[in-house]
C-alpha cells in the first residue's frame, strides 16, 4: 500500500487518513473547523479519503488533555487507518508509549510534529516505516508546510539551498550524509534510557 499521490489500495478503494488529537484538543470551534479546512485540502490533494476522531468537535480548556481511555480508544481508531494525521500537538503523547510498544499490527503513515515526536520515535523503533515531521491542520501555518508535506507525501523529496531559504545562515562549511529524523529534540532527549527511543545511529 501506498498513500502518495492518491494511488489507490489493493481493494480499490482509496487510502484513508484519520484527522485526530493525540494529546491536547482543539481549543474553539474556529479551530474545529480551521484543522478540518486544511486537512480536507491535505486530503484532496493526495486523494485521500478523510475520516475524523468523534472527539475532534470537543473543544477543551488550555492546557488540559481529554481521558486516556478516551484518547487510548481513538489511537486504536487511528492505527487502523493508512495515515494519521495530527490536528495539533502538546503534551500528553507520553501516555500512548505502552499501547503502542504493545499494538500487534503495525500504524500506517504519521503526520506531525511537537510532542508528536514521541509518536515518531516509536514508528521508527518498531520499523513501522517513513513518518513526516511537520504540518499539523489545527496550526497556524503558512503554504509551505502544506507544499511541502504533499511533495514528501507524493515521493518528490525536498531540497534546502540560498535559493529555497535565503535567510538561513551556514554555521559551519561541510558535506555529510545519512538519513534524516526529525524531531523536537528536548522531547527527544526525553526519551533517552526508555523503551520508546528508537536505534539514532548513522541519522
Amino acid at each position: 500500500m501506498t498513500c502518495a499521490g492518491g494511488p489507490r489500495r489493493d481493494d480499490g478503494t482509496m487510502p484513508t487518513a484519520y484527522l485526530w488529537c493525540p494529546a491536547y484538543p482543539l481549543a474553539d470551534p474556529a479551530r474545529v473547523a480551521k484543522a478540518r479546512q486544511s486537512a480536507a485540502t491535505l486530503a484532496g490533494a493526495l486523494g485521500w479519503d478523510l475520516r475524523e476522531a468523534p472527539t475532534l468537535a470537543q473543544p477543551g480548556a488550555p492546557g488540559r488533555w481529554a481521558p486516556s481511555a478516551i484518547r487510548r480508544q481513538e489511537l486504536a481508531q487511528a492505527l487502523s487507518q493508512d495515515v494519521l494525521l495530527a490536528a495539533r500537538g502538546g503534551y500528553g503523547c507520553l501516555d500512548l508509549v505502552d499501547d503502542l510498544l504493545a499494538w500487534p499490527g503495525r500504524g500506517g503513515r504519521l503526520i506531525g510534529y511537537s510532542d508528536l515526536t514521541v509518536l515518531h520515535a516509536i514508528w521508527r523503533r518498531r520499523g513501522w516505516g517513513e513518518t513526516l515531521y511537520g504540518f499539523m491542520p489545527g496550526v497556524d501555518h503558512g503554504p509551505r508546510a502544506l507544499a511541502s508535506t504533499i511533495a514528501l507525501a507524493r515521493g518528490d523529496g525536498l531540497r534546502c539551498d540560498p535559493a529555497s531559504d535565503p535567510e538561513a545562515t551556514v554555521l559551519a562549511e561541510g558535506t555529510a550524509e545519512g538519513w534524516c529524523f526529525a524531531a523536537c529534540l528536548r522531547v527527544l532527549a526525553g526519551l533517552v534510557g526508555t523503551p520508546a527511543l528508537p536505534d539514532l545511529r548513522g541519522a
